[in-house]
């Protein structure tokens, strides 16, 4: 009789430890995967929705343009050189302070000859495109207003009331002729793309009884992006010669060899005939210049060596304002620093400045402080996903 052999074998169930640890490792890895990938996606995403709402700045500027013949104006957030305020009291009226090229200073900061002031106002689209100021600035109680003039000062409206603080004098009537019947709803949906309105509760006019009324104006208003940082608004102007004006009484023959004969110490060549602020030229190009001494040597270099890297953007020769946005690390390309230097020197100068950089580019503030090379990385980071759209 035969008999049958049972195996001693045992019937395996399950997985071995080994295959276990293998098994939760490359789940972890297409996890890690599928994570960098959705990171980049929502980074993509956001970017190209950041990108689409400052378009939409300007695609508001252009139309607040078509209504009113010019572009905004640009707003002295500080008031100034004789104010402290963005707002004044002028005929019994308040109104923004705001560059003028019919003022021989104002012309002189537009077309980049003083170089102690900014060209760019966080005030300007928030007054001008939205219509933020109180109505008895702009006529509209709230978002909207009525006609622009072009220095800057708004249509009295029909319901115009003097305000008291600002105008303790005044007799808080508006004549007939003096009226304005058009009223404009803000040109941008504030709602949309990221973008909100701060309003600066601690810096504003006040009034009595403690509530927001016509006797109590926030006058700083912002628009912020995503990151909460204030959006830029830059107004310039070329050289008030055309072109063939300027060729004929400097002999030049090239608008590289340009050096403005009434500027003292600014940009040359073309970013000097066209005033283009540094900080939006670097928005343009390959390579960003850290001060005005190292753009006028690359235009000084392609004046005499055509293969030289400098060539000044196209776009920019008939732009007059641009929208920037420093984009998600929050800084912008050219930062100036507490005393007014320039981002390379402020670096190494501005303990402030130097931490902010650090902390929103990862990278050690000691080296910034010490390495030439280092900071130019770092503004090179700060400028890379700098968002800017520009207009005429």
């Amino acid at each position: 009789m035969i008999r049958s052999r049972r195996s001693n074998s045992r019937v395996r169930s399950g997985f071995t430890l080994v295959e276990l640890l293998a098994t939760i490792s490359v789940i972890f890895v297409i996890m890690g995967i599928a994570v960098v990938a959705y990171r980049t996606a929502d980074r993509s995403a956001r970017s190209a929705a950041d990108r689409a709402a400052i378009n939409g700045l300007r695609l508001a500027v252009g139309q607040f343009k078509s209504e009113f013949g010019f572009v905004p104006p640009l707003v002295k957030d500080d008031g100034g050189a004789t104010a402290d305020l963005p707002l004044a009291t002028v005929r019994g009226r308040s109104v923004p302070l705001v560059f003028s090229l019919g003022s021989p200073a104002d012309g002189e900061a537009l077309r980049g000859r003083d170089t102690d002031r900014l060209r760019y106002s966080v005030l300007s689209l928030p007054y001008y495109i939205l219509g933020a100021l109180d109505g008895v600035i702009d006529g509209v109680d709230g978002l909207g207003f009525y006609e622009v003039r072009r220095d800057g000062t708004f249509a009295p409206s029909l319901a115009y009331e003097t305000n008291p603080d600002l105008d303790p004098g005044g007799a808080g009537t508006v004549t007939g002729s003096q009226r304005s019947q058009r009223r404009y709803e803000a040109f941008f949906d504030i709602g949309r793309g990221g973008i909100e309105l701060f309003i600066d509760t601690s810096s504003r006019f006040t009034g009595s009884g403690g509530v927001l009324t016509r006797n109590r104006i926030p006058f700083r208003f912002e628009l912020r992006d995503r990151a909460g940082v204030a959006i830029r608004y830059y107004r310039w102007s070329p050289d008030e010669r055309p072109l063939e004006q300027v060729f004929a009484e400097d002999g030049l023959t090239d608008l590289d060899a340009y050096a403005d004969p009434q500027d003292s110490g600014g940009l040359e060549g073309e970013p000097g005939y066209y005033n283009v602020p540094i900080e939006v030229l670097n928005a343009f190009v390959e390579e960003p210049y850290f001060d005005e001494s190292a753009l006028n040597a690359a235009v000084a270099a392609t004046a005499s060596d055509p293969n030289a890297d400098f060539a000044f953007p196209p776009e920019l020769r008939s732009a007059t304002y641009a929208i920037l946005a420093a984009g998600p690390n929050q800084l912008f390309g050219y930062e100036l620093g507490a005393n007014g230097q320039d981002t390379n020197t402020a670096l190494q100068d501005d303990e402030a400045l130097r931490g902010r950089y650090a902390e929103q580019l990862g990278l050690s503030e000691a080296r910034l402080g010490s390495d030439d090379d280092y900071r130019r990385e770092a503004i090179e980071l700060a400028r890379a996903d700098n968002i800017v759209e520009v207009g005429s």
